[in-house]
């Protein structure tokens, strides 16, 4: 992929992928082939230990890369973290307009893409959009309109107040935190944020990518309509 405008998609979709998610993958990949919006380059970042090796079909518009080469025991919010960096940094190095970050059991409908970039060109892309995660256990929508952090047993972790079933009735809705489930970043903004992780954070990098949106008042919203499934299984699951 060449480093100019006509080569280069408008979006760059980019999904960390684990062998633990390989129940949904076809489903996954499926919704995203689907799209109604065509101008994009998926590309999935596998952090799977070389035993766990899942064949993950390529594309014209889908790249894979693997991160880990050899097997052995991961800190998982660290290898997510490596995973986003490396989009992260995909996204910099090429005139890509927008970054969409989708989780791979997050499964869209062929409507939600084109409508999430849509609005960020309403708003001039100023703002990073976040899609209505509906997630099966836990907070059943994973939005907040505030995020503060408390230090318990050597580290810290945060404290996230959701909005509730009445209030996502709205439109549209301004949050102090979300995920990464599916969230589009303009590169209008990029300048002023960047993926990181800290070990002393007992949370995943999009808990850190919100504080630092919060910080230097890039505001963030969701579209309430834009409602993609959330596959998620619990983490007693995922053996690394």
């Amino acid at each position: 992929m060449e480093k100019n405008n006509k080569n280069c998609a408008e979006l760059l979709i980019g999904t960390p992928f684990f062998y633990e998610k390989s129940y949904c993958l076809s489903e996954f990949l499926n919704s995203v082939d689907k799209s109604s919006y065509k101008d994009f380059l998926h590309l999935i970042v596998d952090n799977s230990p070389e035993t766990k090796e899942i064949s993950i079909p390529s594309s014209k518009q889908r790249k894979i890369i693997r991160l880990f080469q050899k097997n052995g025991h991961f800190n998982s919010r660290l290898a997510i973290y490596l995973s986003y960096s490396l989009i992260w940094q995909y996204f910099k190095a090429y005139p890509f307009k927008y970054l969409l970050f989708l989780e791979a059991d997050v499964i869209i409908e062929d409507w939600h893409i084109a409508k999430i970039v849509n609005y960020c060109r309403k708003i001039e892309d100023k703002a990073v959009i976040s899609a209505l995660i509906y997630r099966p256990i836990g907070n059943y929508y994973a939005i907040y309109k505030d995020q503060k952090f408390k230090y318990e047993d050597g580290v810290i972790k945060a404290i996230r107040e959701p909005y509730n079933n009445e209030e996502i009735k709205k439109q549209i809705l301004w949050i102090k935190a979300g995920v990464f489930g599916m969230l589009l970043i303009p590169k209008e903004v990029i300048e002023d944020l960047e993926i990181s992780w800290n070990d002393k954070y007992f949370n995943h990098p999009d808990v850190l990518f919100f504080e630092k949106c919060n910080k230097k008042d890039i505001p963030v919203y969701v579209i309430t309509s834009i409602r993609p499934k959330h596959l998620q299984r619990p983490w007693k699951e995922i053996s690394w």
